[in-house]
């Protein structure tokens, strides 16, 4: 049975690839998967993917999984490096642990850290980042090893709610509190700090360009006069969520304007905001409303980016497709079981046709309440769902990455890392 009490408030809040090349991202492609949302803009987009398309998809299965290694330990996060997958984890050791990206084989640990509890893992160029947690003294730091595994750096973090950080480049951006923190990734020390006027909650920066930007939950923007096409509804205090921008060299803000969700994600010149409000697209440079959309989904709360399409998915049971240009919707379906809930607390991922999401039902029949986790795979042209394929999973706290490298999608549970391909 899935254990609920294991969820973290991050779950019920409705919240890699190529390194930067001047101002974009994304301009080389290649099969790494090296943080949460695969790139800075956690566009959540793999042009790599080989022989896994719509066409093969539909043959997913089971590849090989990882359970914990010692007892009481947790994936914290795993990210996928040139044929190999790196796993963080907490429990009485913390541990980055490597495996064969096809294989599953272990290749053992780059760090052990006694006392430590590893979470979110992600990389920069040749440096391996981390969350940890020191017990008992449940001090915060973020961390810095070689890929062989040598200690680079530590800094310590604030202890105020967080979503975790985006590694983009030189910078590691992180929000905490009310205060936006640019770390430089040689030797981690703070570049800028900036003030969000309000709370980021969860929500994680992302990077488009010379940009950061940031998503701020209800009450942190007051709503402004009206314009064309944006969503007008207000919280019951008179606010919306926002989004503030930030000069990525000087941490000075740029803009910053109401939105439809503080949940973020970026590619090309724009900047994409999913909340209960809807889904908007903004123009990076000034934060312009492009298009808004608030009938398609109920509650979006995650998308990806990927050939001209965003791809949403919702809190109950609905997956849609908009065009990033125009907002035109091309299609929605319903993942839903018919279930008390149907859910997903994960961003999906998109990459050779196919659109990834793991999803959450919760039924009680009879009595009787059941549990069931899946991952479902959506042709990007039609979404018509190809593959549903049940995940056991034992417990979730709805911060566990979803990864697309190569012809491979990865699921770093609480309990164990699930590996699936077509082949």
């Amino acid at each position: 049975m899935l254990l609920l009490a294991a969820m973290s408030s991050a779950l019920v809040s409705l919240p890699g690839g190529a390194e930067a090349a001047g101002i974009g991202y994304g301009s080389t492609a290649d099969a790494d998967w090296r943080q949460d949302g695969g790139d800075p803009g956690r566009s959540g987009h793999q042009a790599l993917t080989g022989p896994l398309d719509a066409a093969t998809a539909k043959h997913l299965r089971p590849a090989w999984a990882a359970p914990a290694t010692r007892p009481g330990e947790q994936v914290g996060g795993a990210i996928v490096i040139d044929g190999t997958v790196f796993r963080s984890s907490g429990g009485p050791s913390g541990q980055i642990r490597r495996y064969d990206a096809a294989t599953g084989h272990d290749l053992g640990p780059v760090a052990d850290a006694p006392g430590l509890a590893f979470g979110q893992l992600a990389a920069a160029g040749d440096t391996l980042l981390v969350e940890a947690i020191e017990r008992p003294a449940l001090r915060r730091t973020l961390r810095a090893y070689t890929l062989r595994g040598e200690r680079q750096w530590t800094v310590d973090l604030p202890d105020a709610v967080s979503g975790g950080f985006t590694a983009a480049g030189d910078l590691i951006l992180r929000a905490a509190g009310d205060i936006l923190t640019a770390y430089r990734t040689a030797d981690g020390s703070a570049a800028w700090t900036a003030p969000l006027g309000g709370e980021p909650g969860f929500h994680v920066p992302v990077r488009l360009g010379g940009l950061v930007l940031q998503g701020i939950e209800p009450g942190g923007i007051t709503t402004i006069g009206t314009e064309p096409n944006t969503v007008e509804t207000s919280g019951s205090n008179g606010t919306q969520p926002g989004i503030a921008a930030f000069d990525a060299r000087t941490g000075a803000q740029v803009w910053r304007r109401p939105a439809s969700g503080a949940e973020l994600v970026a590619a090309g010149d724009a900047v994409y905001a999913v909340g209960e409000r809807g889904i908007c697209a903004y123009a990076a440079a000034d934060g312009a409303v492009r298009w808004c959309d608030a009938q398609t989904l109920e509650a979006p709360v995650h998308a990806s980016l990927g050939d001209g399409a965003l791809f949403v998915v919702d809190g109950h049971g609905g997956l849609a497709a908009f065009d990033t240009g125009t907002g035109a919707r091309r299609w929605r379906t319903s993942y839903g079981l018919g279930g008390e809930v149907d859910a997903s607390y994960w961003a999906p991922v998109n990459g050779g046709g196919v659109v990834y999401a793991v999803v959450y039902h919760f039924a009680v029949r009879g009595g009787v309440s059941t549990h069931r986790v899946e991952l479902i795979a959506a042709d990007t042209s039609t979404g018509r769902l190809i593959r549903r394929l049940e995940i056991g999973v034992d417990a979730m706290r709805g911060e566990e990455p979803l990864l697309l490298a190569g012809d491979h999608v990865y699921f770093a549970a609480v309990q164990k890392l699930h590996a699936f391909s077509a082949s």
